[in-house]
């Protein structure tokens, strides 16, 4: 019935790991992409307490750090060739998740 429509809508946004991907990211934009692990992150908005999670592709938190709106760094490097998600937190509500690649 509707669940079941509801349910197979929702799965259809997930990656294999689970982790969902916003296919609008109107808050914040990343770049280069890929990258050889050094990240600008550019927050657009104002947001409230605004932090960010970096999960390997397995969706492990590797960590979490504080943004402000401009220009925030974002440091790959040590890390191996891989997808990586970037979680956008306000207030520790998820708004936006995204995908990058280091290689």
């Amino acid at each position: 019935g509707e669940l079941m429509t509801q349910i197979f809508i929702l799965k259809l946004g997930l990656t294999p790991n689970g982790i969902e991907e916003t296919l609008e990211n109107k808050n914040s934009k990343i770049y280069p992409n890929p990258s050889h692990g050094i990240f600008s992150y550019d927050l657009s908005s104002k947001i409230e307490h605004a932090a960010i999670e970096i999960l390997d592709g397995k969706g492990c938190l590797l960590f979490r750090m504080a943004v402000q709106q401009g220009s925030n760094q974002i440091d790959l490097s040590t890390q191996p060739n891989g997808v990586y998600f970037v979680k956008l937190f306000e207030n520790n509500f998820l708004l936006q998740t995204s995908k990058v690649i280091k290689n």
